[in-house]
């Protein structure tokens, strides 16, 4: 295999903002971020069909403060379309909103290209579903706040089929929301299924294979007895939700986990406790497993990733407080890995990624500073291990060294591969800096490796 990078330089379009002379020097106090106006990209996300077509959909929030005290505000819902053949379509709005409160997008896709996403308006459940060839339909209410008391946490999954289940935490009474979703049928909202939280729970996830059977898991807060506890409900076609299991606990604040399943139901469900990273499995012929210790820290895990393919290989990659990225694997025939590290450079890194193919192969990506340690020189760094040959060196892939702060990577079961992050453009000079917040991508063939950075969508919406 063949490895190629190229480097792509464009002009940088700017969003012009009000700042002192102090901004010329950035490393001042002066934080360009949060000049008026204001843009952000909110944790854009990208899925991959298996032809090597993809979608990306993004937030864009824009705020101005138009008098002392008093805000104007707008939310766009965004995308972008990619094929092998042509690269990036352009940046589109799917929706609009004025001063409303908008959540990110999430988005899930099946093997032909078919997808659904969902995101909230304030305490609406906005839906859109997506046909190659005919495009997006017109977003509408998949719940409202006149159903439901409170949202808090929504979460989608499609399998390969088109079959999808969206899942929404209704805050006000507790309770999960189940509602399957079937291509050429829609939502079937007359199957709502009503998951009991006994206390009040965080980072809502759901997971479905190609066979349709679910995985929902969540992490509560036992207030009375101060554990966090990972709970879990499974569906079965044909025979219904399971009672929902507490499949581990800890007496130490649990933060967010990772779960899949496979083709023939098998579960992996990973999480962290500050210090130690842990994984469960669920095996459809002898059930849950204890919980394994991954990996114990000197200090806190930072981030962490986790990915299965559909014949139940488990890649998981990690950042602990020694700033090494780890990585381990999980196969139902052999379980857990020992954890190895992979990258140790002395450069600050964050948010690690993984995406692995039906082969086996993988891809780590993540963030870091350049030697310089400063904000705006970050490198995009992606780093191959392949079946038979192991890990290659890690490579460049983003357009110069520009501040990143979010990134998101899919691959297909073929090995193909794309990667978007959002880049912050800063220039600033004596009197005015200049802001420009940027979605950027790059593609990975299995053939020829990673093509050149390409510019996806900005702050305005050109």
């Amino acid at each position: 295999m063949r490895i190629m990078l190229f480097l792509l330089v464009l002009p940088i379009a700017s969003v012009l903002t009000a700042c002192g002379d102090e901004c010329y020097n950035l490393d001042s106090d002066c934080d360009p971020h949060v000049q008026d106006p204001h843009y952000s990209i909110s944790k854009p996300i990208v899925k991959m069909d298996g032809a090597g077509n993809a979608i990306t959909i993004w937030n864009l929030s824009y705020s101005k403060e138009v008098t002392p005290g008093s805000f104007k505000s707008k939310d766009y819902v965004n995308f972008a379309l990619f094929s092998p053949g042509s690269g990036w379509g352009k940046q589109t709005s799917l929706a609009a909103y004025n001063g409303k409160s908008v959540s990110s997008p999430i988005f899930s896709i099946d093997k032909t290209g078919n997808g659904i996403a969902i995101w909230r308006v304030s305490s609406d459940v906005i839906n859109a579903a997506y046909t190659p060839g005919a495009g997006w339909s017109a977003p509408t209410i998949l719940l409202s706040h006149d159903t439901i008391a409170r949202y808090v946490d929504i979460d989608v999954a499609m399998n390969d089929s088109g079959q999808a289940f969206a899942v929404v935490y209704d805050a006000g009474n507790h309770v999960v929301y189940a509602i399957p979703y079937l291509q050429g049928q829609g939502w079937i909202m007359d199957n709502i299924e009503s998951i009991a939280a006994t206390h009040g729970l965080d980072d809502l996830s759901v997971a479905i294979n190609s066979n349709g059977h679910v995985v929902v898991s969540w992490v509560e807060y036992d207030q009375d007895l101060k554990r966090s506890n990972l709970a879990v409900t499974r569906y079965v076609p044909n025979s219904g939700w399971d009672a929902t299991e507490l499949v581990a606990s800890t007496n130490k604040p649990g933060t967010n986990h990772r779960v899949a399943i496979d083709s023939i139901g098998n579960i992996v469900i990973e999480w962290a406790d500050y210090t130690t990273l842990w994984g469960i499995n669920y095996s459809p012929y002898s059930g849950w497993g204890a919980a394994v210790k991954i990996h114990t820290a000197t200090k806190y895990i930072q981030e962490y990733d986790l990915v299965m393919n559909t014949n139940g290989t488990v890649a998981s990659v990690w950042l602990d407080d020694s700033g090494v990225i780890w990585f381990t694997q999980c196969s139902p025939d052999t379980g857990w890995s020992n954890s190895q590290a992979i990258y140790s450079a002395v450069d600050t890194k964050y948010t690690p990624r993984v995406a692995i193919d039906n082969s086996g192969n993988i891809i780590v990506l993540w963030r870091q500073y350049s030697t310089t340690n400063s904000f705006n020189n970050q490198l995009l760094l992606a780093q191959l291990y392949l079946v038979g040959y192991g890990w290659n060196t890690p490579q460049h892939i983003n357009y110069d060294n520009y501040e990143i702060s979010d990134l998101s990577i899919a691959m297909n079961y073929s090995g193909d591969a794309v990667a978007i992050w959002d880049q912050i453009f800063t220039t600033c000079s004596s009197s005015q800096c200049y802001i420009d917040v940027q979605l950027w991508g790059n593609n990975f063939s299995s053939d020829v490796g990673w093509s050149t950075a390409s510019l996806i969508g900005k702050s305005q919406l050109k």
